[in-house]
């Protein structure tokens, strides 16, 4: 039995729907978000999604969502639950910033790029982060 973990990133402009199979990125989806996306249209794209790889929805042990468009959020919450695992992380503002961190240790950026934030508390949280890694150089790329 593949162990698959499901993570599903939803910006304005795509939803990108990545499976970790075995310790192992296998495949990377992108649909558009820019049309209505429903319960139900995203429930078939993650069917279509499973009859291409051929798995069991069964084997999946869990979704991971990141998203900056709150009117999505649960539409696709809803539909990973009900097809694939109810074990559902939505990324929260402690985990961006702790993720701004760890992927700094390593190397420290020189530039930042920042996208769409969706939320007061996502804003803080990035602002405590940049502090904390004493970045000087950001660049602002908000999609309106």
């Amino acid at each position: 039995m593949k162990k698959i973990k499901v993570a599903v990133d939803i910006g304005n402009s795509n939803v990108v729907i990545g499976l970790f199979i075995e310790n192992k990125w296998e495949k990377v989806y992108r649909l558009s978000s820019r049309k209505n996306i429903t319960y139900w249209s995203f429930k078939n794209k993650l069917k279509k999604i499973i009859s291409l790889n051929d798995f069991n929805p069964s084997n999946v042990e869990s979704v991971i969502i990141s998203s900056v468009v709150p009117t999505l959020t649960d539409v696709v919450r809803m539909s990973c639950s009900d097809m694939l695992s109810e074990n559902i992380t939505i990324i929260k503002s402690k985990e961006v910033k702790n993720q701004i961190i760890f992927t700094s240790k390593d190397i420290k950026p020189d530039v930042i790029k920042i996208g769409m934030l969706n939320s007061s508390e996502i804003i803080l949280s990035v602002t405590n982060a940049l502090k904390k890694i004493r970045i000087k150089k950001i660049v602002l790329d908000p999609v309106m």
